[in-house]
């Protein structure tokens, strides 16, 4: 009888989960075939299913959770899209049972809500409050607007992992339970780590303290015990992440966000701002809109709640009777201490002011540059307020009607008041894409792969586009170019789009890919349409790029569509030199500068940056120009203006968006000898310009030659930036210089060094005015970043040791210096 009742008590709290659910989202999203409300979203939920979708139409590979197809060439892992591995994985093996648009997110969603429905029940259980009134408290910890807000992200909603750890926790332990709740709470922490690190570190947490709590206190453990069973718990996590890839033992890699830690941290009006998730308070300010991860808001009827619960516990509680008697909790409090002092970060914050910072080791600055979205970690907080005032409250000594009617007055008072976060109306049926699927379709076939271009930009034409035109490789079977994880490659990002720039410039694209960029970079295509290498479509707003070779039927021809083609062609075949000027004098110190991508290949010139005028807060309706001086004469070669928001957050301005360009072009043989390439900007009427240096220095393919001797060592000063001896090709990347001096003209070469044999190598020249600022700007540093590509081939194998060898062109000084950089050439 005892187990009916107890199992109509939970069918009861499961009951009110799936009508708190309902209201928060629909059950239409139950639906394993409704992806609209996925896709429609335009946000975290698309990212979630197509990673899933890739992922299913993968071949198994090992790691079990890495795919190909999607981020192509690189790839991805399940882990890293968000789609919880827990559930992709096993579903992957029944995958051709399942139908084509299916879909897992909304299901696990409902389970969120019912697990913490559950363990909610249990801790209720634990304090014999009487069930009635339990479920009335569950609506308040189920119904939580930080959930609720957390909903786009549904890895995040696995609230009831944190409930079910400090279920395990409170339980009282007796020598017959204690390895079955160790046992629990280790699965917990495995299983949570299969479903996102945040989660996992959180809940890992608890495998640290509920030992500690056995051991000091209860004394049913041994200190072997408390200390085995969370490092094995911290061994087998680091297991499955090998297993399922969310990290690698092949290669060194750096899961930092560097400075990310701070920027997304706890502010402590975050209790009662709603950030405008309120009927009844207003939303307030932040001092950065990235703290919305510590959205703590606790919603009017809890506040009224747990005002009374802690007016009645220090007023009737006898508080200090309370903790002297509840020693064990001191474990529990310092967990959420420390993790409440991880969320605030070293910037302690209240509203849009910094109250103060303090100074933090290094190491816990490695720490929260991975978990950067700190104010998370607030959550045990959270859950801990939440569940000790209701619980202190159902145990008042207060008529048990008194406390019903106020329970259910909060309540509806707490539903009025946050009932903005209901409000999702999600969509279902099927998605209605923005493209023509049926045209793409006719297209697609022709190729096995879609590479947009820039490559792995998200937003190409439309935000967040990236979610349709993976969409459409998914169901092509195709590989893409793009798409979004949680952590990027940004080395392999760059080592990727310089590559396909060379390819561009070299006129050597493959047959296989269908090429989709926008009016903003078709100009980079230049040199292949002008030498007929490539047939151009326009479809949806991009044009589709693809060798001439390869017959497609065209999905759009319509006239406008056609003139606007013809123009591009009859474009190409015009000089991209609108004007010969007069050579200006160079002016380093007036411009901030960056070289996003560069090719020199067969005459051809690729470029691809930013640059704006340093003392401009706005450069709206700035203008941004190639040069090229050539025999003492200077032309001005027109570029594609990209905009670019991220140089004005970056640098902190009022407006900076003009500053991006775009641009490709040819030369004549004697021109790639002789001539310098240039930056001008034109802003008001007036002309600043900037010399980057000879294009032959700009061709990053070398050859090394033996060397027999090295110059001496002097007072230089540089830094190897980025080393990668993957594959068949060396790239090295960084800059070197004479110290305390201007460098206006030097050459850099890099020096391999071991036992055997010497070899040098020259480099490609880069513009690096971050260095030059980095000093102080008493010394211009501006031409001393070098780029250098070699095939390990030409190179004997062996143990290198780095080094720089720097010569001034006009004195002929010449000075080498050792770096501390190793590698090994296999």
């Amino acid at each position: 009888m005892k187990k009916i009742q107890t199992a109509t008590h939970y069918f009861a709290a499961y009951i009110i989960a799936l009508l708190i659910f309902h209201f928060s989202y629909g059950l239409g999203i139950l639906n394993p075939q409704n992806i609209n409300w996925l896709l429609s979203a335009r946000h975290d939920w698309g990212t979630h299913y197509l990673g899933w979708a890739f992922y299913r139409d993968s071949p198994w590979m090992f790691p079990l959770g890495n795919m190909c197809g999607y981020v192509y060439p690189l790839g991805a892992n399940v882990g890293l899209t968000d789609s919880i591995p827990l559930i992709a994985i096993p579903l992957k093996i029944i995958s051709p049972l399942l139908s084509d648009d299916f879909q897992y997110l909304g299901l696990w969603l409902l389970c969120c809500y019912l697990m913490a429905a559950h363990y909610t029940l249990k801790i209720f259980g634990l304090y014999k409050i009487p069930v009635y009134a339990g479920l009335l408290g569950v609506i308040l910890v189920v119904a939580n607007p930080v959930l609720f807000y957390r909903g786009m992200h549904p890895a995040l909603c696995a609230h009831g992992f944190i409930l079910a750890a400090l279920y395990y926790y409170l339980v009282p332990a007796t020598a017959a339970t204690v390895k079955s709740i160790n046992r629990a709470q280790l699965w917990l922490a495995l299983l949570s780590g299969l479903i996102n690190p945040y989660l996992c570190l959180m809940v890992l947490g608890f495998s640290f303290i509920l030992p500690a709590k056995e051991y000091f206190y209860s004394k049913l453990i041994t200190a072997r015990k408390a200390i085995v069973y969370p490092l094995l718990t911290c061994v087998y996590i680091v297991i499955s992440w090998i297993l399922v890839g969310m990290i690698s033992l092949r290669q060194f890699e750096s899961l930092e966000v560097q400075d990310g830690y701070g920027l997304y941290g706890f502010n402590y009006n975050s209790f009662f701002n709603s950030n405008g998730f309120s009927a009844l308070l207003p939303g307030m300010p932040w001092v950065t809109p990235h703290q919305y991860e510590g959205f703590m808001y606790l919603g009017v009827g809890m506040m009224v709640l747990i005002a009374i619960a802690l007016v009645y516990f220090l007023i009737k509680g006898r508080p200090a009777q309370f903790f002297k008697t509840h020693k064990w909790l001191l474990p529990l409090v310092i967990l959420a201490v420390v993790f409440s002092l991880f969320a605030t970060t070293h910037r302690f914050t209240y509203g849009g002011q910094v109250l103060f910072e303090v100074p933090i080791p290094g190491i816990l600055k490695k720490l929260g540059n991975i978990f950067r979205a700190s104010g998370r970690f607030y959550w045990i907080t959270y859950y801990l307020l939440l569940l000790f005032c209701i619980i202190i409250f159902l145990k008042a000594k207060i008529a048990t009607g008194v406390k019903t009617a106020v329970m259910a007055l909060l309540i509806i008072l707490q539903v009025y008041d946050t009932h903005m976060l209901f409000e999702k109306n999600l969509p279902s049926g099927g998605y209605n894409s923005p493209l023509d699927e049926a045209k793409w379709n006719t297209l697609l076939p022709n190729f096995e792969r879609m590479i947009t271009y820039p490559p792995f930009n998200n937003h190409l034409l439309n935000n967040m586009d990236y979610q349709d035109l993976s969409l459409l490789a998914v169901k092509n079977d195709m590989d893409i170019g793009t798409g979004y994880t949680a952590r990027d490659d940004g080395f392999a990002y760059k080592r990727y789009t310089e590559s396909l720039n060379t390819a561009i410039s070299e006129g050597k694209l493959s047959k296989n890919e269908l090429y989709i960029t926008t009016s903003q970079y078709i100009d980079i295509f230049r040199g292949m349409i002008h030498n007929k290498q490539l047939t151009i479509q326009h479809l949806d707003g991009y044009y589709l790029l693809y060798l001439n070779n390869v017959k497609v039927p065209v999905t759009d021809k319509r006239p406008e569509i056609k003139k606007a083609i013809d123009s591009i062609i009859t474009a190409s075949s015009k000089s991209p030199f609108i004007s010969e000027i007069k050579t200006p004098p160079s002016s380093y110190n007036k411009i901030r500068l960056g070289i996003n991508e560069i090719s020199v290949a067969n005459n051809n010139v690729v470029l691809k940056g930013w640059i704006y005028l340093k003392e401009s807060d706005n450069n709206k309706g700035d203008s941004v120009f190639v040069t090229l001086t050539d025999r003492g004469k200077t032309f001005i070669v027109k570029t594609n203006q990209v905009k670019r928001p991220d140089i004005t957050n970056a640098f902190k301005k009022t407006y900076l968006e003009d500053s991006g360009f775009a641009s490709s072009f040819s030369v004549s043989p004697s021109s790639m000898n002789q001539a310098s390439l240039g930056f001008a900007i034109k802003s008001k009427g007036q002309w600043t310009y900037a010399d980057l240096g000879m294009l032959s220095r700009l061709d990053r393919k070398r050859t090394p030659k033996e060397l027999k001797k090295l110059p001496g060592e002097g007072a230089l000063i540089g830094n190897f930036d980025f080393v990668n001896t993957e594959g068949p090709t060396l790239v090295l990347n960084g800059w070197a210089a004479f110290k305390d001096t201007d460098n206006l003209d030097t050459e850099i070469q890099i020096v391999f060094l071991n036992d055997d044999i010497m070899y040098a190598t020259d480099t490609a020249t880069e513009l690096r005015t971050d260095i030059t600022e980095l000093f102080g700007s008493k010394y211009d540093y501006t031409k001393t970043g070098f780029a250098v590509k070699l095939e390990k081939k030409l190179i004997k194998p062996g143990k290198y040791t780095l080094g720089y060898m720097i010569k001034d062109r006009k004195s002929g000084r010449q000075l080498y210096m050792k770096a501390n950089n190793v590698i090994d050439i296999e």
